[in-house]
């Protein structure tokens, strides 16, 4: 039986990595005001995210809503998962709230998060990255063409707080009765573009890599199917969407060393110079910012001076650290 999903990291790793103690915590959305105005927006929208939701032709798979911090900023956004007919294609859709706004995120045909029925699970998967210290989200989609013939996709998934980006690393197709051809990557939903045929050996090792030397922090999300929300009260879609909102949850894993502002295990010049940038305001590619000050568990690792601030009087601070414990992990 050939391998089709990516090799789970073990959870065991969550507690001692290379002599880093990491500390695991539930995280969930706290931003209660924004809880509520995107409530409250998708309420007054409905009639928008839930075109096609309805659709009376022939559905094999119910479709749902649900809510995800896709970008890890302590902010959901709202996801619409759309029914399908015989084929099992998912589409879904993500919105997002900004500037008084209800807005669709866009990216494009990449930009949809699209996951099959019958092959795979539509759960996403998120990892804590030990080698960038940062959490990234993990897919799979599933496009068929006929009964037998279909192409099943890994991407990562990222979201810019505006546009969705989809990336994918792997794939593989099945054509009766050719067979399984195995692939370097995709260019999108159910297009392989001009990805390279490789071994299946090939494929499995890359998405083993893919999370080497990272942890699975539990993304999980509760779904509203559509069945339900249409027999719900104006109260009891609200309430439903709250629980929703409120239940979504991944474990935060961070380095508790003293001083290590970026997060690599390691306490050196490099943390040094990470918080200088962080506090002059550089921003990451994805416009966050380098320490998410909103993590306290972070956030009390290099406020070095414990002034409920950071500044250049923990620059300061964390280069006489260094220079007086010179700590490393090996």
């Amino acid at each position: 039986m050939k391998r089709l999903c990516k090799k789970v990291c073990s959870l065991f790793l969550t507690a001692i990595m290379a002599g880093t103690v990491l500390v695991a915590m539930p995280v969930t959305a706290n931003a209660q005001s924004y809880e509520d105005t995107l409530i409250d927006a998708v309420l007054e929208n409905e009639s928008v995210w839930s075109k096609y939701w309805y659709d009376s032709a022939p559905i094999f798979i119910k479709s749902y809503i649900t809510f995800a911090d896709l970008n890890f900023d302590g902010k959901n956004e709202f996801i619409v998962s759309y029914p399908c007919g015989s084929m099992m294609n998912v589409d879904c859709a993500v919105y997002y709230y900004t500037d008084g706004k209800f807005l669709k995120a866009g990216g494009g045909d990449k930009s949809k998060m699209i996951s099959g029925y019958s092959l795979v699970t539509p759960k996403l998967s998120a990892y804590f990255d030990y080698n960038t210290g940062k959490n990234k989200i993990l897919g799979r989609s599933n496009f068929r063409s006929s009964a037998a013939d279909y192409i099943v996709g890994d991407y990562v998934l990222s979201f810019n707080g505006k546009d969705l980006d989809v990336n994918y690393y792997s794939a593989y197709s099945m054509s009766y009765p050719s067979g399984y051809t195995y692939y370097d990557g995709a260019l999108g939903y159910g297009k392989l573009g001009d990805a390279n045929e490789i071994s299946e050996t090939r494929y499995n090792e890359i998405n083993d890599s893919i999370i080497d030397n990272c942890v699975d922090i539990n993304f999980d999300y509760e779904k509203i199917m559509s069945s339900d929300w249409k027999y719900y009260s104006d109260n009891q879609k609200r309430s439903a969407l709250k629980r929703a909102y409120e239940n979504f949850k991944y474990d935060n894993y961070v380095s508790n060393l003293i001083g290590d502002a970026n997060q690599d295990g390691i306490i050196n010049v490099n943390d040094v110079t990470y918080l200088q940038m962080h506090i002059a305001g550089k921003k990451n590619t994805d416009g966050s910012a380098f320490i998410d000050e909103t993590n306290k568990l972070l956030f009390d690792c290099v406020d070095m001076n414990k002034d409920g601030k950071l500044s250049v009087y923990d620059v300061t601070a964390l280069q006489i650290y260094i220079s007086n414990n010179n700590p490393k992990i090996n």
